[in-house]
C-alpha cells in the first residue's frame, strides 16, 4: 500500500490510479491519507518493484523473529534444567 503523495513523489504523477485522482479532485482531501494497492513486480515501474521490496521486508522480518525465538528456546531449554558441567 502506497499513499497518493509517496506515487505522486515516485513516478511524477498518479493519473493511473482512479483512487487518486478522485482524491486530488476532492477540495479538502489530504493525498497522505489515501492509499492505494500497487502490484508487486520486479519486472515493471520503480512502484512496483518497491511494492515488492516492502513485501519481502516484512516476510523476511517475521521470519527471521520467529527463527530468533525458536533458537534462543531450543539453546536456553538444555541449559536450564541440567547442572553444568566440571572438568
Amino acid at each position: 500500500m502506497f499513499s497518493c503523495n509517496e506515487i505522486q513523489a515516485s513516478t511524477g504523477s498518479f493519473f493511473k490510479y482512479p483512487a487518486c485522482v478522485t482524491a486530488a479532485q476532492t477540495a479538502h482531501a489530504n493525498l497522505g491519507l489515501v492509499y492505494v494497492g500497487i502490484q508487486a513486480s520486479t519486472k515493471e515501474a520503480k512502484i512496483n518493484f518497491g511494492a515488492a521490496t516492502r513485501l519481502a521486508t516484512s516476510v523476511g522480518l517475521w521470519i527471521a523473529l520467529i527463527l530468533h525465538i525458536i533458537g534462543v528456546e531450543l539453546y536456553v531449554r538444555p541449559s536450564c534444567c541440567h547442572p553444568p558441567f566440571h572438568r
